[in-house]
C-alpha cells in the first residue's frame, strides 16, 4: 500500500509539474500520455530499489522475478490459450461495467487518452509503458512477495485489488481486479512474468483497436451497445463456459511446485 501511495502521489506531482512546463514551454512532447505516465512510475520503482538495497537479507532470499515453466505446454500454445482467456475475460466484464453510469468528467479523461491521442503515443503509453510498468510492479513484485508471506489464494486476491486500486475509476478497476487475479494465477504458477506482460499489453491493445476501429462509439459504451440484447447474453454465457474449460485444462496441465513455492519450503 505504501507502494500504491507513492504511485498515487508521484502521478499527482508529476502531472502538476508536467501542466505548469507545458504553460510556460509549450514544447508538444509536454503533452504525451506516455512521458506523464513513465515519470509517474519512477517513484515507486526506486522506492523498490532502495528497499532492495538496504535489505541485503531479503535481496539473498529473493526470488526471480521471471523463472518460467509452462509444465506440459509449449510455450506457443500456452499463450495462445492464455490470450483466448483474456478475450473471454475482457467479454465476462463487460456486464459489469456497461451498465454503471459514466460522469462527463470521466468521459472527458477517456476520450482524451483513447480518442483526442495520437496512435504513437496511444501505443506507446498504454500497450508498451503500462503493461510493463504495472506488471513488474503488480505482478513481479507485490505478488512475488506476498507469496513469500501468505497464502496463495490472498496473495493473487490482494494483488488484483492493488491492481484495481492503482485505475482509480470503477470503469477500469472492476475489469482490472477480474484480469489481475487470471494475471496473478498465471504468474504463481508459471513464474513467468513475460506471459502477463503478454496479457496485459493484449488486453490493452485491444482497446486501442477497437477504439480506433469504431470511432462513432462513445467510451462508455461496449458490448452491449454494440450486439442485441439476446445475443448479448448468449455470447457472455458461452463466454463463461469456454472460459471454464480453458482455465480447467490449464489447471491440470500447469505446474503446481514453483520456484516460489519452493523457497517458501526452504
Amino acid at each position: 500500500w505504501l507502494l500504491v501511495a507513492i504511485l498515487l502521489l508521484g502521478g499527482l506531482f508529476f502531472g502538476a509539474i508536467i501542466r505548469l512546463l507545458y504553460g510556460i514551454s509549450h514544447f508538444k512532447f509536454l503533452e504525451w500520455q506516455s512521458v506523464s505516465y513513465l515519470l509517474m512510475m519512477v517513484p515507486p520503482f526506486l522506492w523498490i530499489l532502495y528497499s532492495a538495497n538496504r535489505n541485503e537479507r531479503c535481496a539473498a532470499h529473493s526470488v526471480k522475478v521471471d523463472n518460467p515453466d509452462f509444465g506440459c505446454f509449449k510455450p506457443a500454445i500456452f499463450f495462445v490459450l492464455i490470450f483466448i482467456c483474456v478475450v473471454l475475460l475482457s467479454i465476462i466484464s463487460d456486464p459489469l461495467t456497461s451498465f454503471i453510469p459514466m460522469p462527463e468528467s470521466f468521459k472527458a479523461m477517456f476520450r482524451q487518452v483513447f480518442v483526442d491521442n495520437n496512435i504513437i503515443d496511444l501505443v506507446i503509453s498504454v500497450s508498451i509503458l503500462a503493461p510493463l510498468c504495472e506488471e513488474m510492479l503488480c505482478r513481479g513484485t507485490i505478488l512475488r512477495g506476498l507469496l513469500q508471506h501468505t497464502t496463495p489464494a490472498k496473495a493473487i486476491i490482494w494483488s488484483a485489488v492493488i491492481f484495481a486500486v492503482i485505475h482509480a475509476n470503477p470503469w477500469q478497476a472492476i475489469p482490472a481486479f477480474i484480469l489481475g487475479a487470471f494475471f496473478g494465477w498465471i504468474y504463481y504458477r508459471t513464474k513467468s512474468i513475460w506471459a502477463v506482460i503478454f496479457l496485459h499489453s493484449a488486453n490493452n491493445t485491444m482497446s486501442v483497436i477497437l477504439t480506433k476501429l469504431f470511432p462513432e462509439l462513445d467510451v462508455d459504451q461496449g458490448l452491449a451497445d454494440m450486439v442485441p440484447m439476446n445475443g448479448y447474453i448468449m455470447l457472455v454465457v458461452a463466454a463463461l463456459v469456454l472460459l471454464s474449460l480453458i482455465i480447467y485444462y490449464l489447471n491440470k496441465k500447469l505446474p503446481y511446485v514453483n520456484q516460489i513455492q519452493k523457497t517458501i519450503s526452504a
